[in-house]
């Protein structure tokens, strides 16, 4: 099993991802009755949700429970990858669908579905359509709605019917805070395991800030809170004052439901400028009447970084302005199907 680097999970690893789906809230029982559901199938499933839900979690929980748990499990992110690194890493001979071919009855993770430029998304559907009978099952992860996205044409429809016939919506944290209280002691437990330390519990007042705070990276957010708290702290104790200064300051009020979080909408806003302006950051950080500097940074911060395609995208006929429609519309809340 392959995967790829997480800016939010340290110290924790790929070995930590069951961590995302504990709890005991409704939307986290429902989707973990649904994976053992879904997960003895052997039909291509989309998981949808915001960055650092669990999507990687989902399809490792998929692949251990279904017919093909004795054989291969590959996983690729594409988001940030350029149009070359995703010919050789998702095409290329050693890339996952060759190996799974190869190997047979074999199962692909590919997060990140939805950043394929239009000639992968062509390239993958021909792919998947010529394998009949299917020897790969497809998982694929998506943070944007697919079904919204071939609404507006910016996805290859002949794709979505191969990968999207059966889609999970994975519930942000957000909306099962209450799990907070059962995946931060079991990540302080995994950090002591990981590192030979004691373990350090939550004190006062330190669960109420973890549930007060919106986390726009859900899980994947948490768990990085959590292991700089441990490091950075030589007491048995997590105090409150301690997550506060983690977090970053005073919490966030709560998103009322329906609302996208700030954050994702400005991720959203600021990747469809750039893909507007043909991967040029320069030229869209201009349209946007930012620094470049300031682009790359909001970037990073916001969890991604995509390769530049240089100034030959200056002769691109970008438009001056984005509307803010086109950046909320790929961030429409997908909807539980199947």
């Amino acid at each position: 099993m392959t995967h790829a680097p997480c800016s939010y999970r340290p110290p924790f690893d790929a070995d930590d991802l069951d961590l995302a789906l504990l709890g005991h809230s409704p939307a986290v029982v429902a989707l973990r009755a649904a994976l053992a559901t879904l997960g003895r199938l052997e039909t291509n499933l989309l998981l949808c949700g915001e960055t650092g839900t669990g999507k990687h979690a989902c399809a490792v929980a998929l692949h251990r429970v279904g017919p093909r748990r004795s054989r291969p499990f590959s996983m690729l992110s594409l988001e940030g990858l350029s149009d070359l690194r995703i010919d050789e890493r998702l095409f290329g001979a050693c890339g996952p669908l060759s190996l799974a071919a190869r190997t047979q009855l074999a199962t692909v993770f590919l997060d990140g579905i939805e950043s394929l430029s239009r000639r992968h998304q062509l390239r993958l559907a021909a792919a998947l359509a010529e394998a009949e009978p299917p020897t790969v099952r497809i998982l694929a992860g998506s943070a944007a709605s697919l079904a919204e996205q071939v609404r507006l044409g910016r996805f290859e429809r002949g794709l979505f019917d191969r990968i999207g016939t059966l889609q999970v919506s994975l519930p942000p944290l957000r909306e099962r805070r209450e799990d907070i209280a059962l995946i931060a002691p079991a990540a302080c437990e995994r950090w002591a395991e990981r590192t030979g330390l004691p373990v350090k519990r939550l004190g006062d007042g330190a669960l109420a800030q973890l549930q007060a705070y919106d986390w726009p990276v859900n899980v994947d957010e948490l768990l990085s809170v959590l292991g700089r708290a441990c490091e950075r702290t030589h007491k048995p104790v997590l105090s409150a004052d301690r997550i506060r200064s983690e977090i970053g300051g005073r919490p966030r009020r709560r998103v009322a439901r329906g609302i996208t979080p700030l954050a994702q909408v400005e991720r959203a806003y600021l990747l469809a400028a750039v893909e507007r302006c043909g991967g040029n950051q320069t030229l869209a950080a201009r349209r946007l009447g930012i620094g470049r500097s300031t682009l790359l940074r909001r970037l990073r911060t916001l969890g991604y970084a995509r390769p530049d395609t240089g100034p030959a995208c200056e002769r691109s006929a970008a438009p001056e302005a984005l509307p803010l429609s086109a950046a909320a519309a790929s961030v429409a809340p997908a909807t539980w199907t199947g």
